[in-house]
């Protein structure tokens, strides 16, 4: 523990509250997991194994919840693992914390980028993109179970594995010791120029742009600054045959653009009034933008 502290990092664990008849010992789970944060400070802990089928089930839930953040003053951060069986979380829970929305592994064949780009994309029209944990995960792994298709996570840069999930919480769901230097090196990168922006575009509005993802796409998300002056656009293009995409932003903003500054991915953004030009000429590509607006017109008199 007191290593993890000296680095600057802090300790989670994982945790699994007792299901059985309706939770009946919520309060016991509860006193639990204040106890590791008395004694050893422990602050976060991902729930998993909930399985809440009836409503007085659920209710206890809420109680085990309402009480360790109670007792806490809010510095417990629970994160709700909603991958199986009957979970509230982005149903019913959205307030108690982050939301771990899926468990995918290459070793079962149920990882594909796109589908996790998907559900994203379409969660965050309803709750904020940085309360939702998403993965990327190592693509070198288990290729052979993906011969031949073009959707499959080797298919795709480590950097473009990682822009999937750039305006969530990301989660590299991997063993870093099975890591190539590659991979390292361009995650790596990617996540310095997170560091840098990620407060600018998680204190604006984040909206997804483009179509709904299917591997065949253009997409992404817009963040548009609270004060209207600038926002930062993030673009895939996913198998779409044509190079070239544009975000009109028409409905988005009544500035028009004044100045457009690649910060990563492979390609060109041009502005022209109120639209932006996109051009990624790969496949599975992608671009992070930031952009400057125009000053508003003066309004005559």
């Amino acid at each position: 523990m007191d290593r993890t502290y000296r680095k600057g990092m802090k300790f989670g664990l994982w945790f699994a509250p007792d299901s059985a008849n309706d939770f009946e010992n919520w309060l016991k789970d509860a006193d639990c997991i204040l106890g590791y944060y008395q004694t050893l400070g422990v602050q976060y802990f991902k729930i998993d194994g909930v399985i809440a089928v009836t409503r007085k089930g659920e209710r206890n839930l809420r109680r085990f919840f309402d009480h360790v953040l109670e007792e806490s003053d809010g510095e417990i951060v629970f994160d709700l693992d909603v991958t199986a069986n009957i979970r509230p979380g982005y149903f019913g829970m959205v307030n108690v914390g982050p939301i771990f929305v899926e468990n995918r592994y290459t070793d079962w064949f149920n990882y594909w980028p796109h589908r996790t780009l998907r559900n994203f994309w379409q969660l965050a029209r309803w709750i904020d993109p940085v309360r939702l944990r998403m993965e990327f995960l190592n693509n070198a792994r288990n290729t052979a179970l993906y011969q031949g298709d073009p959707l499959a996570p080797g298919a795709y840069s480590p950097a473009c594995l990682l822009a999937t999930v750039l305006f969530s919480s990301p989660l590299g769901w991997f063993e870093t010791t099975g890591l190539d230097e590659p991979f390292v090196s361009e995650v790596a990168e990617l996540i310095e120029i997170r560091r840098t922006h990620c407060d600018a575009w998680f204190s604006g509005t984040i909206l997804p742009i483009g179509s709904v993802p299917d591997g065949m796409v253009w997409t992404g998300f817009l963040s548009l600054g609270v004060d209207g002056a600038s926002a930062y656009a993030l673009v895939f293009r996913e198998l779409a045959p044509s190079p070239e995409w544009t975000l009109s932003l028409d409905g988005i903003s009544d500035r028009e653009v004044d100045a457009v500054e690649i910060l990563a991915g492979d390609g060109t953004a041009v502005f022209a009034k109120r639209a932006i030009r996109f051009r990624i000429p790969q496949k599975l590509g992608f671009l992070l933008i930031r952009v400057k607006m125009a000053q508003q017109p003066s309004v005559a008199e």
